[in-house]
């Protein structure tokens, strides 16, 4: 068994690690921000006295919620869930720290998806895809290092995100590929829609680098 002093350094650098990466997504300005950094470095200043008080689960969970609350997204949490997954703990402990960290980055997607407009049921999918990639890897992860309840817990966190995406997805059109002669969006837009309101909307969804010139293929949200 290893010594308290190696179990703590254990736990020191996969939470500094993982904390890391909740810091460098850029955008935690504004009092969000602060409170992020300042949750962050309380956690690694005292985190041994706070493991031994039984507070360190809940001041860590609380440095993902911040980091939500700051703006981060679904795209940067997946550097997060990165740095966990290849962390190779060798203590019990070390292994809960991993596995209860991995619950709390899943958990902050749930809430950023929650607060996530969708615009086509495309976007949706590959949501869903990305989603079911992440609970395939770290549900193998848990039931590799035993953790049962680890394991049920993202069985159960799987389930409400599939349900919560499948209903966002139903009422939602769908991206359609159009072939036309090249146009400009606006003449696109009434074509597709019998309105001229939606040029822009056509122009962002294709990249186009003026408006006045369009591909002839073109993507855009069946009317």
């Amino acid at each position: 068994m290893q010594s308290n002093k190696k179990i703590f350094t254990e736990i020191e650098g996969i939470v500094y690690r993982s904390t890391e990466q909740l810091l460098k997504f850029g955008s935690g300005v504004g009092r969000a921000g602060c409170d992020l950094r300042m949750a962050v470095g309380d956690l690694r200043a005292h985190i041994n006295r706070y493991v031994r008080d039984g507070t360190f689960g809940h001041r860590l969970s609380v440095c993902y919620r911040l980091a939500t609350d700051a703006g981060i997204s679904v795209q940067w949490m997946d550097n997060v869930l990165k740095q966990l997954v290849s962390e190779t703990p060798s203590d019990l402990a070390a292994v809960a720290v991993v596995q209860n960290s991995i619950l709390f980055a899943l958990a902050q997607d749930a809430r950023i998806l929650g607060k996530t407009e969708f615009t086509s049921r495309e976007d949706v999918e590959a949501m869903l895809q990305r989603m079911k990639n992440w609970f395939d890897v770290t549900k193998e992860l848990a039931a590799g290092q035993k953790d049962n309840p680890s394991y049920a817990a993202l069985i159960g966190l799987a389930g409400t995100i599939t349900r919560y995406l499948a209903d966002v997805a139903r009422p939602l059109p769908r991206m359609i590929h159009y072939m036309l002669d090249p146009m400009p969006a606006l003449a696109i837009s009434q074509r597709i829609y019998g309105e001229g309101s939606r040029a822009e909307e056509i122009a962002a969804e294709n990249k186009v680098i003026h408006p006045a010139f369009c591909p002839n293929h073109i993507m855009a949200l069946s009317a």
